[in-house]
């Protein structure tokens, strides 16, 4: 399920508000932005933000520090089989082939790129670069 996400800080980047654009019945398109969340009673999850770029979902998880579980984000990854992930932290700049494994044991594999956030405004340059 993807849900419209209200105001809050990161909406004011470039990441949530990137240029709009004409549809094919050349209407303009506001872009949005979107978060997940799985609400089943025995695992719930969600992802921070959810955007598209490329025709291609990309799940946005943002964390406050310079480590953070990726539990949901992983989930994302394996339900809607996305290849590419996006976390903004207070790491340096990073794209990983990353390989985990979910606690039943299901194995999955994706890109992670991991920005700093004050790289917000290059991050939909730099997630159409890594796809």
């Amino acid at each position: 399920m993807l849900h419209c996400e209200g105001a809050i800080s990161i909406e004011k980047h470039s990441l949530a508000k990137p240029e709009p654009k004409r549809t094919a019945n050349n209407l303009w398109e506001e872009p949005e932005l979107f978060y997940w969340a799985r609400e089943k009673p025995t695992s719930a999850a969600e992802v921070d933000y959810v955007i598209v770029r490329g025709g291609r979902i990309v799940p946005v998880e943002v964390k406050a520090g310079k480590t953070g579980r990726l539990r949901s984000l992983w989930q994302f990854v394996a339900e809607k089989d996305a290849h590419l992930a996006l976390r903004f932290n207070a790491e340096k700049p990073s794209l990983l082939e990353a390989a985990d494994t979910m606690h039943d044991g299901t194995r999955i594999s994706y890109r992670l790129l991991s920005l700093p956030l004050y790289l917000i405004d290059h991050a939909n340059r730099l997630v159409d670069e890594a796809t």
